[in-house]
């Protein structure tokens, strides 16, 4: 008599679990948490500056391991977390996705890194998903969770102008009172002050050797 091996099937695909507490301030949602303390983000090319937020670092938990999601390993991960992009650049492919497993750090948490090198996107003020979807080694998909959002901002701001000291004013005591008008545009979250006898800001950035301050969203402050 002929022997016959039992196989299962699996027919149900992976789950998003909510496990995050909203945050507006980043834009982490029940299902996806943002590594990033806000979710505006630009590309490097039109900021023209090496500190811009062009990474979106992003976190989901799922129903499923890494063991089960990926057939102890037989499919790559990296596709079976799927990105749709196309509010954000376009699903350009020169732009780059990588996924890992948190383990120990998260069980059954997946990060997911997209760095965004190009795009005709300008969104300063309206948020665009970036959507995500999983899909099992036996092929189960979720639908698209759409539920993170962020901005992309490409406009460079315009350029403050210093009310105080004034033009070659000789400045004194050793703390003076420092004072520029408003840049009103969306995203502004401070203003860099230099001192240098450089004129060439893209210089500065790469010589730090120079005085430099950080100021929050304000309009006055005091060097020293």
């Amino acid at each position: 008599m002929p022997t016959f091996t039992k196989l299962a099937a699996d027919t149900l695909p992976p789950q998003f679990v909510a496990a995050y507490s909203l945050n507006p301030e980043n834009g982490t949602t029940l299902t996806v948490y943002n590594y990033d303390t806000y979710n505006i983000y630009t590309t490097t090319t039109d900021a023209n500056n090496p500190y811009a937020n062009n990474d979106i670092n992003i976190k989901i938990r799922l129903t499923e391991s890494i063991t089960t999601l990926t057939n102890n390993g037989i499919v790559p991960l990296n596709d079976l977390i799927i990105l749709d992009t196309t509010g954000i650049d376009g699903g350009n492919p020169s732009n780059i996705k990588s996924v890992f497993y948190l383990g120990s750090l998260g069980p059954n948490e997946f990060s997911i890194n997209y760095t965004i090198i190009q795009t005709s996107v300008n969104s300063p003020t309206t948020a665009i998903p970036l959507k995500i979807k999983v899909r099992d080694a036996a092929g189960n998909e979720t639908e698209f969770d759409d539920s993170f959002r962020c901005f992309i901002d490409r406009t460079k701001p315009s350029t403050p102008v210093i009310l105080s000291p004034s033009a070659g004013s000789w400045i004194g005591p050793d703390y003076p009172q420092l004072s520029w008008t408003e840049v009103n545009e969306p995203n502004i979250s401070g203003y860099y002050l230099i001192f240098s006898t450089c004129n060439i800001v893209e210089d500065f950035l790469t010589n730090s050797d120079r005085g430099e301050q950080w100021v929050s969203n304000t309009i006055l402050t005091i060097w020293g």
